[in-house]
């Protein structure tokens, strides 16, 4: 982890390294701020109890076109592919 850490507590970051010359990094408890490349915002999980981190979403487009399934809102779950 970083140690110039946004304390935030129940919360992690995941930082996922684009070249050889960077590390991939866990930082738990907050976020490394010199990592953001753009303002941060926050989601609530939805479903908590099911254990995985799940968001509501108001719409969804994929190459600029609405996607139909997804015109009342749907659930989406994040996951960092590691």
């Amino acid at each position: 982890a970083s140690g110039n850490t946004a304390e935030k507590p129940h919360t992690f970051a995941v930082f996922l390294a684009g070249h050889a010359e960077e590390a991939s990094e866990l930082t738990i408890g907050g976020y490394a701020p010199e990592k953001l490349q753009n303002t941060l915002g926050w989601s609530p999980v939805c479903k908590p109890e099911i254990g995985q981190w799940m968001l509501e979403v108001k719409s969804l487009r994929v190459d600029g076109a609405r996607v139909e399934f997804c015109n009342e809102g749907c659930r989406a779950i994040v996951d960092t592919g590691t």
